[in-house]
């Protein structure tokens, strides 16, 4: 697995992360597997098949300046900011069958090392 890392801290916005997902998945990935994380200033991230009028409350949403973006994939309705860590895990489509076990296994070991870390330092953990 390779993490990619930006040469930069700068937050960008959620369509810049959705576009190095889809940049890295068409050109980089392939016999080895990709890894980043990244943080967004609030924004609804909403999925392909969802009716954003059913999921959002636009008018909130613009009055907090409230960014709002759909994904490509599909998936539910979830609110990200700077309290949020995203990870975004790339590997190739012939080898997802055969790494989805894989990835699951070490999805639960981070965020369990995580929440050790943070219980460890007395964090509030929600």
């Amino acid at each position: 697995m390779i993490y990619v890392e930006l040469p930069d801290t700068e937050v960008r916005r959620l369509p810049f992360y959705l576009a190095m997902e889809e940049y890295l998945a068409r050109n980089v990935a392939g016999e080895t597997d990709l890894f980043f994380m990244w943080q967004v200033d609030p924004t609804v991230i909403f999925g392909r098949n969802q009716i954003i009028d059913n999921e959002v409350n636009i008018d909130y949403c613009r009055r907090n300046g409230i960014a709002m973006c759909r994904r490509k994939s599909g998936g539910g309705c979830v609110f990200a900011n700077r309290d949020n860590i995203m990870m975004s895990y790339i590997t190739a489509n012939d080898q997802f069958a055969r790494r989805s076990a894989a990835i699951r296994v070490w999805s639960r070991v981070c965020c369990e090392n995580w929440v050790l870390t943070l219980r460890t330092r007395r964090a509030t953990i929600y």
